[in-house]
């Protein structure tokens, strides 16, 4: 439905339909809701259902299928978590009575579906991405650089880690949340990961420092490292490949120094790790809570099958020990392990309970709502039209913001499950509606006077349905249902009245700001096509270089319309990382030097990539 289309209902009907759902409506996801009606084997209905588009909707509908198959199958069910087992995770994690309960539960879950929703979403990432033929190295470095570039870096001082899927969606976060995404990531594509952290001179407490892979080569179990602070991986000796945490503790060479040095500029602050420091650090397991639950392994293994493709479920005894192995092969004394809490909990402190969480501060609420720049809706606007009719026009407002970034099917989905043709086309379209939205509103001379007539007309006829209503309610009401039809339909004929002016100046007040969102994503499905054409074709080759050019004019355009965009620090990096891939050398060094827009770190980042340049050259 397009933008104008939202209005078009009679204002009462809205009303009730924004109140009761507000911004976290979930639309129909193209037409599929899951499967609907029972066949003859249920579980085959759940596995076609989950081989192409498994969005929440179709998620949940499958799972409710396979738990009809199961009633049948009394057979047919995971084994328990073993007592030790469930020791280890309250020991380990600090879990809960209700955390646990959630593991432990012989029964799918509300938050299941959430979860196996997110798995889906990676699957598809890993698809697009086209890592299966590389080495184990390589495939760790290509989901971390996805993930770096699928989500800006916005640091949120002492805040626990939100839901990775809102995070991923919603594309930007804190360098722990690149991490969890990350490591989740490396779990579908086969891969173990943990966190690597140092202390911070509070007696017990920890700071993020990298993600690890595990990858095993001979006899040795190596962690390599990658910065989610700095968006790369720690370089290798001369800057070549990916350093592992031995390598970095044998300080032979000091694999660091290339970041620790300390540069002139003010800009560049030097790295903030130094070899001593690695010697201490510690390792943190960081499972999501619903990947622990036997039940999500059983049905990866016995219930889906092959064709779906699926890993959802953390072997944890396995994890665990495969940890505590390569901990005790470090150079130096062995790494203590422990568990991340906060990140073992986030989706299930992120959902209310309604959704399968335990949040009751409505979290999920306010963090879809800070999508929304309200600052941009006239408040004399929501002064005019309070109560219900207001807080319909707001809900109008915020949905075309939370919905482009949350909702299935919509572009920033398509994306990130890669069908970069199909959000291009789409947001071509949204692009071009949107400019009319602009164009419209500019011509809207008289636009203030017929709101202004309007308006007050409608709020007594508003007032006047209200009373009705409640007339009506009482036990031998005046008036009855025929006065409250008749105020109804004057309220709705008001409506059909003023909903042009009011689509009008709502959709072209957000235009600009949605025109950003778009041109943003159009500059990431380029450069994803960009990835993997180059992936595909070699660096260099014409059809890679065409694609690159195509990625930076988009994002060339995003900046040259919105250089003070809440994006613009993370498209000026992608920018520069198309500019080196086209061969463009200066233009990348000077769109990353002098960069008084990222933090520290990623400063940091920027002078070593701008060393690398010049050494290149040299």
């Amino acid at each position: 439905m397009n933008s104008l289309g939202r209005a078009r209902f009679p204002l009462f009907c809205l009303i009730a339909v924004a109140l009761t759902a507000g911004c976290n409506r979930t639309p129909e996801s193209g037409g599929k809701s899951g499967p609907q009606t029972q066949q003859d084997d249920p579980l085959e209905t759940a596995r076609a259902a989950l081989r192409d588009q498994a969005d929440l909707p179709i998620v949940r509908g499958s799972l409710q299928h396979v738990g009809l198959y199961l009633t049948t199958h009394a057979d047919r069910k995971p084994n328990p978590l073993p007592a030790e087992q469930q020791a280890a995770l309250r020991d380990l994690f600090g879990l809960h009575d209700d955390e646990l309960a959630e593991v432990t539960s012989p029964s799918f879950t509300l938050l299941d579906g959430q979860y196996l929703a997110y798995c889906f979403l990676l699957r598809d990432a890993i698809r697009a991405l086209e890592v299966e033929p590389l080495p184990p190295v390589e495939r760790a470095t290509a989901a971390f650089r996805w993930v770096v570039r699928q989500v800006a870096l916005q640091e949120r001082p002492d805040d626990p880690p939100l839901a990775s899927e809102f995070i991923l969606r919603r594309g930007f976060g804190t360098a722990h949340e690149r991490a969890l995404i990350f490591l989740d990531l490396l779990q579908q594509i086969g891969m173990d990961g943990c966190l690597v952290v140092l202390p911070d001179g509070i007696q017990g407490s920890t700071r993020l420092w990298a993600c690890a892979a595990l990858i095993d080569e001979g006899e040795t179990t190596h962690l390599y490292l990658f910065d989610p602070r700095l968006g790369l991986p720690l370089p290798g000796p001369d800057g070549k490949g990916v350093a592992t945490l031995a390598a970095v503790r044998k300080g032979e060479p000091d694999l660091l120094a290339p970041l620790t040095v300390k540069r002139d500029a003010a800009s560049a602050p030097a790295y903030d790790v130094d070899i001593e420091q690695a010697r201490a650090a510690k390792l943190q397991l960081t499972p999501p809570l619903s990947a622990l639950a036997p039940r999500l392994r059983f049905l990866a293994d016995h219930l889906l099958g092959s064709s779906v493709h699926l890993r959802p479920a953390v072997d944890f005894g396995r994890l665990h020990a495969r940890v505590l192995a390569a901990a005790k092969q470090l150079p130096g004394p062995p790494a203590a392990v422990q568990g991340d809490v906060a990140g073992v909990r986030a989706l299930h402190s992120f959902m209310p309970p309604d959704e399968g969480g335990v949040d009751k501060t409505q979290l999920k609420n306010r963090a879809e709502a800070s999508l929304v720049p309200m600052k941009l809706l006239p408040p004399g606007l929501q002064r005019s039209l309070p109560g219900k009719p207001g807080e319909w026009i707001t809900g109008y407002f915020a949905s075309a913001f939370v919905g482009f970034w949350l909702y299935p099917q919509q572009p920033r989905d398509q994306l990130l499950h890669g069908r970069y043709a199909d959000a291009v086309g789409e947001l071509i379209r949204i692009r071009d509606e949107l400019r009319d939205n602009e164009a419209t509103l500019r011509q809207a001379t008289h636009l203030e006077k017929d709101l202004t007539d309007w308006i007050p007309r409608f709020l007594e006829a508003y007032a006047n349905m209200v009373r009705a209503e409640r007339a009506a309610s009482l036990p031998g009401g005046r008036g009855g249902a025929e006065d409250l039809e008749r105020a109804k339909a004057n309220v709705d004929n008001l409506w059909r009245d003023g909903q042009p002016w009011l689509a009008t100046l709502v959709d072209g007040v957000s235009a600009r700001a949605r025109n950003a969102n778009v041109t943003y994503l159009l500059g990431q499905c380029k450069h994803e096509e960009a990835v993997r054409e180059e992936a595909r074709s070699g660096a260099g080759s014409a059809s890679a270089l065409e694609a690159w050019r195509d990625a930076a004019t988009w994002w060339e355009a995003y900046l040259s319309e919105f250089s003070s965009g809440p994006l613009a620090a993370a498209v000026r990096l992608r920018l520069a990382e198309a500019k080196l891939a086209l061969g463009e050398a200066a233009a990348a060094r000077a769109l990353l030097e002098n960069r008084s827009d990222l933090s520290n770190l990623e400063k940091t980042a920027c002078a070593y990539l701008v060393e690398q340049i010049n050494k290149k050259a040299r």
